[in-house]
């Protein structure tokens, strides 16, 4: 008898802790293009939480430290079936060599975000000359 009520309380315990588990999505692309001015890289990061919080941030860098006249992380999500935009950030920094551009998103302050989404970075710097790439999140 002592063995059923161990087993039904460990059974307990583990249903408990299952429910606490929150699986999350984490999705990362980098790119990097070689300048001129240094290798430029370009990354996108997207998290979402079973919590309803989705976090998306793209980053700009000239890795080896040059400050670029104008520097400019941007993204765009847009519905994976549809290819209809959901929401675009952008940031532009002026004489620097790193930019992050990013945004979290609350299912209840932003219904906007559906399940499943595609997301379009573009990493680009101008100086002399202009040079840009583009990681890209498809069906995250």
């Amino acid at each position: 008898m002592k063995i059923k009520s161990l087993v039904s309380c460990l059974l307990a315990v583990i249903m408990i802790t299952a429910m606490f588990a929150v699986p999350s999505l984490a999705a990362v692309d980098e790119r990097t293009l070689q300048t001129p001015y240094g290798p430029l890289k370009g990354l996108l990061f997207l998290h979402r939480t079973n919590f309803g919080l989705v976090q998306v941030s793209a980053e700009a860098e000239l890795t080896n430290g040059f400050n670029a006249n104008v520097i400019i992380a941007t993204f765009e999500i847009v519905e994976y079936y549809t290819g209809s935009p959901c929401a675009q950030v952008a940031e532009t920094y002026y004489n620097y060599n790193r930019v992050v551009a990013n945004q979290n998103y609350n299912y209840a302050n932003y219904p906007i975000i559906p399940s499943l989404v595609t997301v379009y970075g573009c990493a680009e710097v101008r100086h002399t000359n202009s040079y840009a790439v583009w990681p890209r999140l498809i069906g995250v």
